[in-house]
């Protein structure tokens, strides 16, 4: 009865395609439709794509997960990404986003029932407030300088390491171990062993930074994790002389939210400076680092979907950007 006229006076539909690889796996005629899609994954190629190794190299290790991924679900008997119900679909090797239509969206990270009651059970809005007006608390109330603790190297098999290095968009992670995990007298927690959820989540809230490095894909949930729990998170780019800095990635909401003020980007060249960086940060600024902190605990609910988060929200504020209101 009201249908909405697109900037582009164009037809639109509006997708949601999950998974990381999600978008990257949207079908010609989805694609030839011209919808707007909903996706986590912000990976857009910023150089021309056809015939670029840029694009080889990011499609060839799309297509290299997506394969062994198929090969695992297929033993365990699930019938997805092709597994026993047929050969795996290879999309075209293609941008996964375009920025001039899609919205990157948050990933799911759990009920906000979940989160409120983890957000209680550490004090974070009480410890934040103490820190607001006391800075000097902040080595006291969070010992840990710098934390990570995830993936280097991914498992497709039990107990079998895949021999793949490049997990993580440039290596990024496999960077970071090299560089940082020497530096646990500088307060730096860099771990692989997994651990359960409620003392994984204890880890954050005791830490200043939270690095977010990419996966396989240059998006990451670790870093909503962080906000939750007052972490400043610290995103790594690539090199600029890398192949794969052809790739930039989108954040959710990114045009409605200024990241700086609650987040540190920097490039994968500067790890081997970030402890220091980071030490002489708290030693000498640590009420702009409280204040991100901050800032981090007044948006953190931006990112959440389903009741009483903001996420929903925001999507129809970035949709409402795509269309003439009458």
């Amino acid at each position: 009865e009201y249908p909405l006229q697109w900037k582009e006076k164009k037809a639109r539909h509006i997708w949601f395609l999950s998974h990381d690889y999600g978008s990257c796996l949207a079908s010609p005629e989805l694609i030839q439709t011209g919808g707007i899609f909903l996706t986590p994954n912000g990976d857009e190629m910023v150089t021309p794509i056809l015939d670029h190794g840029v694009a080889r190299v990011y499609c060839d290790t799309m297509i290299e997960v997506l394969q062994n991924s198929s090969k695992k679900r297929n033993k365990a008997g699930h019938k997805m990404l092709g597994g026993s119900v047929g050969p795996l679909y290879v999309p075209p090797c293609r941008s996964c986003f375009d920025a001039t239509k899609d919205i990157v969206v948050p990933p799911w990270i759990g009920s906000m029932t979940e989160i409120l009651r983890a957000r209680r059970f550490f004090q974070i809005e009480e410890k934040l407030s103490m820190l607001q007006t006391n800075q000097a608390l902040l080595k006291k109330l969070r010992p840990t300088l710098l934390h990570f603790r995830g993936t280097v190297k991914p498992v497709y098999d039990s107990g079998t390491y895949h021999s793949h290095t490049g997990y993580s968009l440039c290596n990024i992670r496999q960077k970071a171990k090299t560089i940082l995990s020497g530096h646990g007298a500088s307060g730096v927690l860099f771990e692989e062993t997994p651990l359960d959820l409620s003392l994984y989540l204890e880890e954050l809230q005791q830490s200043i930074f939270c690095l977010s490095p990419p996966g396989w894909a240059g998006w990451s949930p670790r870093f909503i994790q962080s906000l939750l729990l007052g972490c400043i998170p610290v995103f790594v780019l690539c090199d600029p002389d890398r192949l794969l800095s052809g790739i930039q990635t989108k954040m959710p909401f990114q045009n409605e939210l200024n990241y700086s003020q609650f987040s540190i980007t920097i490039s994968v060249d500067e790890l081997g400076q970030l402890p220091s960086t980071l030490k002489h940060l708290v030693l000498h600024n640590s009420e702009n680092i409280v204040q991100k902190m901050i800032a981090g605990n007044k948006v953190w609910r931006q990112f959440i979907i389903g009741d009483e988060g903001g996420a929903f929200d925001m999507i129809l504020r970035e949709l409402a950007n795509r269309v003439d209101w009458p």
